[in-house]
């Protein structure tokens, strides 16, 4: 069983702009720091980077905060090996047409590298990450 946890960006996201309960509950649940994606990170501060209103720029780095400060970062990561599983996950995504974005794959990479439960809010990624061996868990977005 996956003890650690990563989470996805449409995660991250429900939990603090979204106010989604059932994911706030997962995280603070969880009761050790979730595996930080260098992924999520990058999509987060991406955000940052491209909002032009202040109010935005600032909810979007209170985000990047409460990630940072929820996250760490994991022992034993290998690039090598992080390089190879994405090649194999990326393929796996393709040939069975699943609509999974690239920084998708690579955090459903992550997660299987790192045997964490993956958490998110989309369901090709899900479906993705369960073909990995991944536990997962699920939160439907509102409709």
């Amino acid at each position: 069983m996956a003890e650690a946890l990563l989470l996805d960006t449409s995660a991250v996201l429900a939990a603090t702009e979204r106010n989604n309960h059932e994911v706030q509950r997962i995280i603070s649940g969880h009761g050790e720091p979730s595996i930080r994606s260098l992924f999520v990170l990058g999509e987060l501060l991406h955000g940052v980077g491209v909002a032009t209103v202040r109010s935005v720029r600032r909810d979007r780095q209170q985000t990047v905060n409460f990630y940072e400060k929820i996250t760490g970062l994991a022992h034993g990561s290998s690039i090598d090996l992080l390089a190879k599983l994405y090649g194999q996950v990326s393929a796996t995504a393709t040939g069975s047409g699943l609509r999974v974005g690239m920084n998708d794959r690579w955090i459903v990479a992550e997660a299987a590298l790192h045997m964490a439960r993956l958490v998110t809010c989309d369901g090709a990624q899900l479906e993705l990450a369960r073909q990995f061996g991944c536990e997962t868990i699920y939160v439907a977005r509102p409709s």
